[in-house]
């Protein structure tokens, strides 16, 4: 019927458990692949695609599952998939059925699935008219769903989240120095990163600071430093950045009307900079040309690095199906369908992919990104409109050390048109990536924001929205934080969220690109480190982030 239509395509939604066997992503199409021999086997649209090569262990599964109903001819995958849909069953009764036996039998409730197959089994026995649980089945279920609750309370998970803002970007950096100062060099007072003792010494316990957090998560400015912190580079060389802004941040005469306001090639080459002073355990050195999110992620894991051959054959162990876990030991000889793996250090960068019309969270901890470069993700996630030029990716492989592009490129924003403000976006990947209750540890620094109205300007066109210093991009920056902050403020009222937003509010409109804001607020820094939001700061790292001598 669609195909007669020339406006319209469908694209509804639906949310049910039927997942892709290839990349373990939980389906919401209307309709999907399926299996027309064995109706188990089941693939999404991109890993249905004929371009895609299926992993080894999905083609042994579906091998198995033909072979459990006596069909032993050769699988010829193109064939036997056939579009299938949803029928009046949201549910497939007859796995839950299987995985809710599994369960009981192992005696523990591991994750959120396995809590919703509990959960539906007992609404579906009490809606019925079988007969209820034996008495030691109740006592059974009701021992497993408190332990699960009360195994979660255990569990502690730090976040350090930083907001774009452009130049900005300049007060999170001091408000994290002064924190780092405060805490771990307490006998030089103020501290002062012009000083050369001052910095060195800086230098030396920064990673006290860092070495507390689970996950680094940054949007645009943010994202620049989040990496930053997350791989342990100088902040105070970082902040020259900032200080030095007309350089790094190069007019470009014929912006922002016909091109972007700023040639990024500097602050580009900084970047590449920055990335070329990483070395991993394993004595590889990084190059903005070769090194990619799977490098960020071996520096963040040293202990558990994965080659770039064995990247390529990771999808199932770091994908949909990933799941964190803290004593791995216990699961070494269990089977399932989760890919259970030791507790990583992770960053997560926002941007927005315009080739698909899609938000992406960069996360060092998805195997599908690792073939991404993460000075591209950099670019990207720092590429606003109007200030840079959209930003090309290109994801590759490496061979013989070198990274190769594929064929097809993908064109990225500024994450901050979404998720400007991204601790949304790191509870959402968390749960994802843990898969049960956890306890957020969350400090997130703004870039400050604007208070005052922000009501539409008399002359309601292009230029009243565009040339009244910032309004349009101010209004955006506004919006998403203000949806951002009422949502995780009432988030946060919950038990398993314990949240600190730390920001300032500004009386008067500047842009994102201001450099007057630097020396603005350098002037209210000395009188506002030492106000009640300050303190209040420290309290929180102390009760809430601070793990100890590290």
């Amino acid at each position: 019927m669609s195909s007669q239509c020339t406006l319209f395509t469908p694209c509804s939604q639906v949310s049910r458990y039927v997942r892709c066997q290839n990349c373990g992503v939980q389906m919401n199409q209307i309709s999907w692949k399926q299996c027309v021999i064995c109706k188990k086997f089941n693939l999404c649209d991109e890993c249905a695609s004929p371009d895609i090569e299926l992993e080894s262990a999905s083609i042994v599964y579906h091998t198995q599952l033909h072979k459990n109903i006596g069909y032993n001819e050769c699988i010829v995958l193109r064939e036997c998939m056939q579009l299938t849909q949803i029928t009046k069953n949201f549910e497939d009764e007859e796995t839950r059925a299987e995985e809710f036996s599994h369960i009981m039998k192992k005696n523990k409730i591991q994750n959120d699935y396995d809590m919703s197959i509990v959960a539906g089994t007992l609404k579906e026995m009490g809606n019925s008219s079988q007969l209820p649980f034996k008495q030691q089945e109740q006592q059974q279920l009701s021992s497993m769903i408190v332990d699960y609750h009360t195994q979660g309370y255990g569990r502690n998970i730090h976040i350090l989240s930083l907001d774009g803002g452009g130049i900005r970007g300049y007060m999170p950096i001091q408000i994290i120095s002064q924190l780092i100062a405060k805490k771990y060099l307490p006998d030089i007072g103020q501290f002062n990163s012009n000083d050369s003792e001052h910095r060195e010494r800086f230098k030396q316990v920064q990673s006290q600071f860092t070495n507390n957090f689970d996950y680094f998560v940054g949007t645009s400015t943010g994202g620049l430093i989040a990496f930053c912190l997350a791989v342990n580079y100088d902040i105070s060389d970082v902040k020259e950045i900032y200080s030095n802004f007309s350089y790094y941040f190069e007019r470009n005469w014929l912006g922002p009307s016909i091109a972007a306001k700023y040639d990024p090639s500097r602050i580009h080459n900084k970047i590449d900079e920055i990335i070329s002073t990483i070395t991993l355990k394993n004595g590889k050195k990084l190059s903005a040309e070769n090194a990619t999110l799977l490098d960020i992620r071996n520096f963040l894991n040293p202990d558990n690095m994965i080659n770039d051959d064995d990247g390529l054959t990771s999808i199932c162990s770091h994908g949909n199906l990933l799941e964190f876990v803290d004593d791995i030991e216990q699961y070494k000889n269990e089977t399932c369908n989760i890919h259970r793996v030791k507790r990583e250090k992770v960053l997560l960068i926002a941007a927005y992919n315009t080739t698909i019309s899609s938000i992406t969270i960069f996360n060092t901890s998805y195997a599908k990104h690792w073939q991404y470069r993460i000075a591209d993700v950099l670019k990207a996630t720092m590429a606003a409109p109007t200030y840079f030029p959209p930003h090309k990716l290109y994801k590759g492989k490496i061979e013989n050390g070198h990274f190769v592009p594929f064929k097809h490129h993908e064109i990225f924003i500024d994450g901050g048109v979404f998720a400007n403000d991204p601790e949304l976006i790191a509870i959402f990947a968390i749960r994802m990536q843990w898969k049960k209750i956890i306890n957020y540890h969350l400090l997130s620094i703004g870039t400050g924001h604007y208070a005052d109205d922000l009501s539409a300007p008399n002359l309601s066109g292009y230029l009243g929205w565009i040339v009244n210093k910032g309004l349009l991009v101010n209004t955006f920056l506004e919006a998403t934080r203000s949806f951002t902050e009422i949502i995780t403020n009432n988030l946060s009222k919950a038990s398993d969220i314990k949240r600190m937003k730390f920001n300032f509010r500004i009386k008067k409109p500047m842009e994102l690109d201001d450099p007057s804001f630097i020396d603005e607020f350098d002037k209210e820094w000395k009188f506002l480190q030492n106000g009640e939001d300050f303190q209040t700061l420290m309290t929180f790292y102390d009760k809430y982030i601070y793990m100890g001598s590290n």
